[in-house]
This record gives C-alpha cells, structure tokens and sequence, in this order.
C-alpha cells in the first residue's frame, strides 16, 4: 500500500510569544541600503558574445562587485559594495582587470551637466524652430 503525502502546518506562534511590531514605512527608508557606486567602461577588442561573458565574470569575481558587459554598445556597467575594509574599487583596478583579459578599457565620460539637461528637453518643437 502506498503512502499518502502528510501536509505538516508550521508551528503557529504561542500565545506568551511577543510578536516583534512591523517596521513603520519611515523606519524601512531611513534604513535602506545607500545605491552602490556604478561605474561605466568602454571596452575594446570584444568580436563575440564570448569575449564579454569572459569580462563579465573576470569583474565579477572582485569582492562586492556585479558587472554587466554589453557586446552591442561595448560598454560594462560595474556597480560595486565597500569591501571588509570600507574600499571601494577604483576604476583603474577594473580597467586593470579587463585588461589582463586580454580587452581594451577606458573610463566612460558621463558628463553631469548633459544627463540633468536631458530630462527637461521639450517633447515638442519651439513654435519658432518650426517656421520657415
């Protein structure tokens, strides 16, 4: 004869077990980890898929740090954790790394002042751009 499955219930808490109060909205965004730093390379000399998966796991076996490598727009986007000692790694220790790998690496420029003015770009023309 075979046996059928028992459902086992979780314990449910004890009457004389105080319930720990849910944390208010305030206290969950006063304590919400700051974004990590991200970081932007342009990589040079990847002809595959391959090369950038090859990247992608040489950058992410640093400590703290989650890189994604594109091979359509050669560009990785590195985000990275202080490490035990509070560093961050710099962008010359990630170039370094994907360098060894056998790739080119610079620093992408991501100047403030145009990524600020982008948002508030109109979505229309001036009345003057459009006459003749």
């Amino acid at each position: 004869m075979p046996r059928e499955p028992r459902s086992v219930a979780p314990p449910s808490p004890s009457p004389s077990t105080p319930l720990a109060p849910a944390p208010s909205p305030a206290t969950a965004i006063a304590t919400a980890p700051a974004p990590a730093p991200e970081v932007e390379l342009v990589i040079g000399g990847m002809t595959c898929a391959s090369c950038a998966n090859r990247i992608e796991r040489k950058l992410n076996r640093l400590p703290g740090v989650e890189a994604s490598v594109n091979y359509a727009t050669e560009k990785a986007r590195i985000r990275s954790a202080p490490d035990a000692t509070g560093a961050l790694p710099d962008s010359a220790a990630l170039i370094a790394v994907v360098e060894s790998a056998g790739y080119r690496a610079t620093a992408a420029l991501r100047p403030a002042a145009a990524q600020s003015t982008r948002a508030h770009l109109p979505l229309t023309a001036p009345p003057q751009a459009l006459a003749p």
